[in-house]
């Protein structure tokens, strides 16, 4: 009898011992599971970024997009992005009570060293001013493309963060970045299909694009067309060079917009030839005052580069639309006649059409 005593203790004894080493293992199996499960969920967050980015690159708002979904996705009590502007890290996005909270020096020190961290507290962290709320933990995440560092990612949560969500975020901190330099490229790209290279200001091409898509819009505006020559422009390329030339452009330029209502439309026409759509003014009156103060304006600018100082002068017409004729390009031929006319009469002055005269007696 005591030997099958023994027998079946010694098989109990097994059976617990296997029991417990498989109870083990299936949680094992278990917890490898959990995790596997977060960290497809952490991917699929990440892809779904990823694809959400690509789909919005070219809005100006997408940084803001950006810091809602970390807010959404963690569901952290606040975010914040920065981004580097003239060597100083500014806020580019974020949640309205992370503006009022303050840095812990442990905090500050890693952001300012562009250091990655996540700090946990059982009891708190720091208060929110806002709202009262006490943050347990607080994350940062560098924004790095190719080893540059370009900004910073902040997170606050009222609970612990996880080494998951230290993941993510500096997935989304790529993503950030890859989104930044798309974004500043397809910026240029566009600039450069709107803009002349040289003064910066639009090209023929996208003026009447952009005026032709306002009158169209506002059917009815009053407008003016001042074209802008430079005279014997030809002249100081030979005598000074081109790249003095190309100086003369810019300056010019400046001065236009400098005077010219906020309101107007600016581009090169071609070669020494600007063109200005001007609308939302009070009375004609008012504009040839502006188009007047630009050539004297002009006329007296010493316009230097390295030792060459010398001065140039602008012919412009000036015309405007009327109730019996708004089209564009009636308008400016009009313009072009009396710029053609300023040409003729002996350069450097404004011409305008005789209506005009007539009704302001200006002359």
């Amino acid at each position: 009898m005591d030997y099958y005593r023994e027998l079946y203790n010694n098989l109990k004894n097994e059976y617990e011992i296997y029991q417990n080493y498989t109870e083990k293992k299936i949680q094992q199996v278990i917890n490898r599971n959990i995790k596997l499960e977060k960290d497809m969920d952490v991917l699929s967050n990440i892809v779904q970024i990823s694809q959400y980015i690509n789909s919005y690159i070219r809005d100006k708002n997408l940084v803001s997009m950006i810091n809602d979904m970390i807010i959404g996705v963690l569901g952290v009590k606040h975010s914040s992005i920065y981004t580097m502007k003239l060597g100083k890290l500014e806020i580019r996005a974020s949640s309205p009570e992370a503006c009022k909270m303050e840095l812990t020096e442990e905090e500050r020190k890693h952001f300012e060293e562009g250091r990655e961290y996540i700090f946990n507290s059982n009891t708190y962290l720091k208060i929110c001013p806002s709202c009262k709320t006490k943050i347990k933990s607080s994350m940062g995440m560098p924004i790095k493309l190719r080893d540059k560092f370009i900004g910073y990612i902040i997170v606050d949560h009222t609970i612990n963060l996880t080494e998951e969500n230290r993941i993510f975020l500096r997935s989304i901190s790529n993503q950030i970045a890859i989104a930044l330099e798309n974004s500043i490229l397809y910026m240029e790209l566009s600039n450069m299909a709107k803009k002349d290279p040289l003064m910066g200001i639009y090209n023929r091409k996208y003026f009447f694009k952009k005026v032709e898509k306002l009158l169209e819009k506002e059917k009815d505006i009053d407008y003016a067309i001042v074209m802008l020559d430079l005279d014997n422009f030809k002249k100081i390329n030979d005598t000074f060079g081109h790249q003095y030339g190309d100086e003369v452009l810019k300056v010019v330029g400046r001065v236009v917009i400098k005077n010219a209502l906020k309101t107007s439309i600016f581009a090169r026409y071609g070669g020494e030839e600007l063109i200005l759509f001007v609308y939302g003014f009070k009375n004609k009156e008012e504009v040839y005052n502006q188009v007047e103060t630009m050539r004297k304006e002009i006329q007296d600018k010493e316009i230097i580069l390295g030792d060459i100082k010398s001065n140039a002068t602008a012919s412009l017409g000036l015309a405007f639309s009327s109730n019996e004729n708004r089209t564009l390009l009636d308008i400016i031929n009009k313009a072009d006649m009396l710029l053609y006319k300023a040409k003729h009469n002996g350069k450097n002055r404004v011409v305008c059409e005789e209506e005009f005269i007539k009704e302001t007696n200006i002359l």
